[in-house]
């Protein structure tokens, strides 16, 4: 492994597009990484935005059962 991805994961990131929380700030756009549950660790984290679209999934993916 190279030294930049070492150094990469100890900064928090999505646990879904593995993003950081500086990458999902534009200017257009506000989308930070929260913790929705209590997990702990490197993924206990998730951006707003990701975590609608995971929902939207789900809940598509259950009406078409």
């Amino acid at each position: 492994m190279d030294e930049g991805n070492l150094s990469n994961r100890s900064a928090p990131s999505c646990r879904i597009c593995w993003g950081s929380d500086e990458e999902a700030e534009t200017e257009d756009e506000f989308n930070p990484l929260i913790s929705p549950c209590n997990c702990t660790g490197t993924i206990s984290q998730i951006h707003l935005k990701c975590l609608k679209g995971w929902l939207e999934t789900k809940k598509s993916m259950k009406i078409h059962k």
